[in-house]
């Protein structure tokens, strides 16, 4: 699967079955559309994540046109909690705040706590669910990293990566305000973003074994640093190094990211850079030969 697509809709088209028990889906038209919409409240995205991943687990399977019961879903807050990395909080007033903002979206039939606030009970809207799961392009997620995802740009990026890790070239891009659009503060530059950007990247190549080039334009849609295009490298990935390297005269800064931190590259310089750790890893296996 090769592609030219750049924007975050540059998605992986490999059928994947659904055995993984952390294994869940999210349309590339939802996350364009409709995610950037969300109230910018972290545990609206952690609970709706909760309870999209509960629903694929009891799915027969992720066509769009599955049929949901009647009554819905439930879960237990803890269960909840305990995905996404809460469950030493006991406590789920924080939970029932992000119900309200929920329900306002109009992704769902009902939504409320029962049990004496112990347990979700909801049933996505069902034209909801079916562009949760279009199937003609979407991101296979991961419930075991969202955990390590602290803050409603490291969810963003992670659907991003998510949509294009399992591409032959995996890549993907946005402008800077597609980035920032529902946050509490909308239009911040570069440097205000640049943290966390890089921080829920690293987490990311971390979880899945990626590295990543990130390339930083200016292209004059707004001050400064406007456009990121993010080159993921994985094992089995199928850049040239000709392609990877490839920079065009926007670009202003290359930072390159593995599980391990990140470190920023004058553009002129990938190639020697790619050069060098290529030598190092050869020594190394040398070494240890």
């Amino acid at each position: 699967m090769d592609t030219e697509d750049t924007g975050p809709d540059a998605v992986t088209y490999c059928e994947t079955g659904i055995a993984a028990d952390h294994m869940y889906r999210m349309s590339a038209y939802f996350i364009q559309t409709r995610a950037p919409a969300l109230p910018a409240e972290m545990m609206v995205h952690r609970v709706l994540h909760a309870l999209l991943h509960h629903t694929c687990r009891r799915l027969k399977s992720w066509r769009p046109d599955m049929i949901q019961p009647e009554e819905g879903y439930r879960m237990r807050c803890v269960d909840a909690r305990r995905l996404f990395g809460l469950e030493s909080s006991n406590d789920n007033r924080a939970i029932a705040r992000a119900l309200d903002p929920l329900r306002d979206t109009g992704l769902f039939d009902h939504l409320f706590l029962v049990h004496d606030n112990r347990w979700l009970a909801w049933r996505f809207r069902d034209e909801t669910l079916s562009i949760l799961l279009a199937d003609n392009r979407y991101a296979l997620l991961d419930a075991s990293i969202l955990p390590k995802l602290t803050s409603i740009l490291g969810y963003r990026i992670y659907t991003f990566v998510a949509l294009a890790r399992r591409m032959r070239k995996p890549m993907f891009a946005f402008d800077l305000d597609l980035l920032s659009e529902g946050l509490a503060q909308s239009d911040q530059p570069w440097s205000k973003l640049s943290a966390r950007v890089l921080r829920a990247l690293q987490t990311c190549c971390a979880h899945h074994d990626l590295r990543a080039f990130v390339l930083l334009r200016e292209t004059g849609s707004r001050r400064g640093i406007d456009h990121i295009e993010v080159r993921l490298v994985r094992a089995g990935s199928q850049w040239s190094k000709d392609r990877l390297v490839k920079i065009d005269p926007e670009v202003r800064r290359v930072f390159f990211v593995g599980g391990d931190g990140h470190e920023m590259i004058r553009p002129a310089e990938i190639r020697s850079f790619i050069d060098r750790r290529q030598s190092a890893k050869a020594e190394k296996a040398g070494r240890t030969a």
